[in-house]
């Protein structure tokens, strides 16, 4: 096995010091020659990477009122990342959501949605005096959603909407519960429109 690497420099400005001056910024680019035992060098299988349409993905909904939306962007986390000991609860939830939706409203520039997550008791856990131990699904995702048309005013270019759910695995794929929630969503109410 041979390892080949390459670096790659990019020059580029940055806006953040007015005497704006130049910014380096390198990637590195790694390919592993994989060689058999004759020491010739061989090719990764094919059957190792699925298909394109093997592939679990899910960017483009229908949504019940005859809208079509896709997924623009998706950002996701293990919910309880940053909690080091104890258990949470629900006081503890509600705080984790309100902070998500905030962040949320920051990062895209319009009003989130929040899909209502189910939260599951820790039968195990002992007695918290904070409250009764539950927990919300194991990853937090917040994606924007994004519609070529407008909700109300045909001047402005497009309709989107952020929205935050739990669910237990990282997407893709999405959870069933949570796709059947998109396609229900009443887009017009709850979308933003935009220029572009």
């Amino acid at each position: 096995m041979r390892l080949l690497e390459w670096r790659i420099t990019d020059f580029h400005h940055t806006r953040s010091r007015p005497s704006r001056r130049h910014c380096k910024t390198s990637l590195r680019v790694v390919i592993v020659e994989l060689a058999d035992d004759s020491g010739r060098r061989g090719h990764c299988r094919q059957s190792k990477m699925p298909k394109r349409e093997e592939m679990p993905s899910r960017t483009e909904f229908q949504l019940a009122n005859g809208r079509s939306v896709r997924l623009k962007s998706i950002d996701q986390w293990e919910t309880y990342l940053g909690l080091l000991e104890g258990v949470p609860y629900r006081e503890l939830n509600a705080r984790m959501i309100d902070e998500t939706l905030k962040n949320a409203r920051a990062r895209h520039h319009f009003e989130p949605h929040l899909i209502q997550p189910v939260e599951t008791p820790i039968a195990a856990a002992r007695y918290s005096p904070f409250g009764e131990p539950v927990a919300l699904p194991a990853v937090t995702c917040v994606p924007q959603l994004d519609c070529h048309q407008t909700v109300s005013d045909e001047q402005k270019h497009g309709s989107t909407l952020p929205i935050v759910w739990f669910q237990p695995d990282f997407a893709f794929p999405i959870a069933p519960k949570i796709v059947e929630s998109i396609v229900n969503l009443p887009w017009d109410k709850l979308a933003t429109e935009y220029y572009c």
